[in-house]
This record gives structure tokens, sequence and C-alpha cells, in this order.
């Protein structure tokens, strides 16, 4: 039976009018399911907890409130509690940093939105702005929200529902996780009305592909239900897939968040339920009803919650400088130099610059043009020479790199540096190199190649007349 069939059949039962007459197994007090709402908290109060002998060995509960139930399970953790190579508390001496990173509302200059993704308001980015340089404003590790959601589908429309949605956040001394499920789609716009308020107290939002995944999923149930979504609207955020994929992209086989953690931050999982398995498990449960079907994506959204605190601690260590270079490797590091520029962090950038130049050449091999490209844009042109000639002895260099590093070389040794005979001796070796590239391409060239070859050609005829004009007149 596909999931949508499923969804529609576990709606059809939740609005069974047997359903009230259901037990709700309650420890506290032996009531109905369909007698609690005796007690249903207003609308903004938070929702109250009813135990479960169900969802307990979960550490579950039933949660009420003015909308309905959903299950709840809240889970606190000490800020020494050690999660891969760090500890959860790291993250409070350097998270301010953070706020030069995130994605303000209506900033589309940081990372790409997905298509058709909402434009937010420019009076919410002001609003965001404000509060982080007001002096009474509390410190951002207490104001960001960690979000996980664990979903019935990979898209982003409307038919994908959101069946867990995990929050974490900072508690007096401890980190909090608090879980949200639903037990069919009756329940959904209880677990969103408890979202909302716990939304009221923050400004960033902490996610790893959240802002092109989980949070317009989220987004889009609020707008099913027909529930206000202005406030939705306001948050700046912290999505690490965006950073992860900038420094580890060449480095790692994936950008997932179990192989950068495993990879980085010394997080390994044991008998951990993949996330694309969380959809197919929770059909099963919808048709089982046993919560221990769900035993191992409770787990596995846990994890990643907690990974989230881990990863921003990391970028936020990186970005303020407590952290140390020698962890990354040397194109890592250049790649979170260019990151640090891209976010206007120039001061880190130039740390991250100066620290591959003190390395021995051997270590920088396969970031040299890159990183030459970058410092001759910076007014470091003798810097960039010097790495272009190291490059040329890399012999692990593909052509098209060979080839540009003795084309940049021509270019500045001709309009810079004034040397005309040098420029013409590298101007030539890179037409050798690209004639060769040409007869092994055995015309499958695309056309770039053989423009790229022409420019050469152009090249080396201008500066044997400069050559000639420099003789006679010498």
């Amino acid at each position: 039976m596909r999931l949508r069939d499923q969804l529609l059949k576990q709606r059809q039962r939740s609005q069974a009018p047997d359903l009230e007459q259901q037990e709700e197994k309650a420890v506290d007090s032996g009531e109905r399911e369909g007698q609690t709402n005796a007690q249903v908290p207003e609308a903004d109060e938070i929702a109250r907890v009813v135990q479960s002998a169900e969802w307990a060995p979960l550490d579950a509960h039933l949660a009420v409130n003015a909308c309905g139930s959903f299950i709840r399970r809240r889970r606190q953790f000490p800020l020494a509690h050690r999660h891969g190579y760090a500890k959860l508390g790291d993250l409070l001496s350097c998270a301010d940093v953070l706020e030069q990173v995130a994605v303000k509302p209506g900033d589309k200059s940081k990372s790409r939105l997905r298509k058709g993704a909402p434009l937010l308001p420019a009076s919410a980015d002001e609003e965001l702005a404000e509060l982080a340089h007001s002096s009474s404003a509390p410190p951002l590790c207490e104001r960001m929200l960690f979000l996980d959601t664990e979903t019935t589908g990979l898209g982003v429309g409307t038919g994908n529902v959101p069946f867990m949605i995990g929050i974490g956040y900072f508690r007096e001394q401890v980190f909090v996780v608090d879980q949200m499920l639903i037990r069919n789609p009756a329940e959904e716009r209880a677990m969103l009305h408890e979202l909302k308020r716990l939304l009221a107290t923050y400004t960033h939002l902490v996610t790893y592909n959240g802002r092109t995944f989980d949070w317009p999923v989220v987004r889009n149930r609020f707008v099913m239900h027909r529930m206000e979504v202005g406030e939705l609207d306001r948050f700046a955020h912290l999505d690490f897939l965006y950073p992860s994929r900038s420094l580890y992209r060449k480095t790692l086989p994936s950008c997932r968040l179990s192989m950068v953690e495993e990879r980085r931050l010394g997080v390994y999982r044991h008998d951990d339920v993949p996330g694309s398995l969380a959809p197919e498990l929770y059909v099963k449960y919808l048709a089982e009803q046993k919560p221990s079907i769900l035993e191992g994506v409770f787990h596995h959204n846990e994890w990643d919650i907690l990974t989230l605190n881990l990863l921003a601690a990391h970028f936020a260590a990186l970005a303020d400088g407590s952290a140390s270079f020698d962890s990354l490797e040397a194109s890592e590091v250049f790649r979170a130099g260019v990151w640090f520029d891209n976010q206007g962090m120039h001061d880190r950038a130039e740390a991250a610059y100066r620290y591959l130049m003190e390395l021995q050449p051997e270590a920088r091999q396969g970031i040299q043009y890159e990183l030459a490209i970058v410092l001759k844009k910076k007014g470091e042109l003798h810097t960039a020479v010097q790495l272009w000639k190291e490059s040329l002895q890399d012999s692990d260099a593909s052509p098209a790199a060979a080839i540009e590093a003795r084309v940049q070389l021509a270019m500045t040794y001709e309009h810079r540096l004034k040397d005309i005979p040098l420029a013409l001796h590298y101007a030539e070796q890179a037409k050798e190199l690209a004639l060769r590239r040409l007869s092994l391409a055995r015309g499958r060239d695309s056309g770039k190649q053989r423009a790229q070859l022409n420019e050469i050609t152009k090249r080396i005829d201008r500066l044997r007349r400069k050559a000639a004009s420099q003789d006679r007149t010498g």
C-alpha cells in the first residue's frame, strides 16, 4: 500500500466515531483518552503531560494541548556530556561569532534559496539586527533552536508530512532534546501548535539542509492547517550544510551529516537507523501501532540534534580562532579561508592563508593554483607567482591546471612584472601542453580547448612582437 494511502487510512481511523472510546493507558489517572479533554490547556499554555504505559519504554509520554494530543519525548543532557570529540557545552563560549554567518531574513547572498522558497520580509531582518546589537539581548546560544525533522518523503511539497519534529535548545545548565511525534495525521495540528509556542523565544534556526528542506516542509504544514505563518518568517538560519560543503566537498566522500560527524567530529553511530528508513518504519507503525517500531527513529533524530550542537561549535571555534587549523587538511584550510572571506571575516581568512604559506611546498600540493588566484586578487602578486611556480612541479596536477598556471604566469610577467622573455617562455610551454591535450581528445573537444589554444597562440604572437620591438630599441 502506498504511503499516501496509509496516511489516508489512518486519518479515517482517527476520525472514526469509536476512536474516542479507545482506552488511553494512562499511568497517572487511568483515564480514557477522550476524557482527558476536560483538562485541555488554554491556547498559549504548555502542553499537559499524560503518562502512558504504552510509550513509557521509549521514555515518551502523551502531550495534550488546546488543539489535541501527540507523543512527546524530552531528554536533558548535562553540558559536560561528551559527543564525539567535544562537549555539548563547548558552544556556549564561542556561539556569538555565528551571528556573522547566519543568513538573515531576506538575505539571498550567503547561499542560494530553493526555487520557489518564500522571500522573507526586510522588517524581520531589521528586528534581528536590532536584537543582535542590543546590550540586553540574550547570548546567541540562548536564542538558537536546533531543528531536525523525520518526514514521510523527500520533497518539499504539501504531501510531505513531518511525522516527527525534533528540536534542541539550551536551558539553564543542560541541553534539551525535545521530540514530538504524531501517531496519525489528525494529531499534526496539535504538534504544530506546540512547536509554534516554543518558537516564540528563539531567533535563529540551526539545521543541516534545513533552510531548503526541513523548514519549508514545516512551514508548508502550517499553511495546510491554515495556521498563521507570519512569525515563521522572522528567523535567521544557520544551515551548516553550506559551510560543510565549502570545506569538505573535495576531501570527504560525501557531505552527508553522518559522514561529516564521523570523519571530522569523531562521532560514531552504533546500530543507527538510517534516515532513509524512517518513512518505511513510520508506515509500519501506522499499520501495527507498536511504539517499539519507532525506537530507532527517536534515537536517530536525537543523535542528529546532538551533532548539530557539535557542528555549530566546530564552525564557531574555527571562526573565532579558538580552534587550530592543524586539525584540517591543507585544502580544507584554504576552503575555510574562502568561506571566511565570503562571510566578511577577512582577518580569519588572512590567518588561514598565512598558515598555508608557512607550510612546506609539498603540503600545499593541489591548492597552489587556486590559492595564487586568491592572493593575486588581494594584491600579493609575488606570493602568487611563487605558488604558480610551485604548482608546475606537481606531477599530479590535471592538464587543465598545468596549462592555466603557465597562462597566469605569462599574463603576470607580461602585464605586471614587464618581463617579456619570461612571459613568452611560459606562454610557449602552455601552448605545447594545450596542443598535447587537444591531440589526446581525438575530436571529443567541445570547442573550449581549441578556443583556449587560439588565445594562447594570439598571446605568443603578441609577445614575440613585443620581444622584437625591445630588441630593436635595445
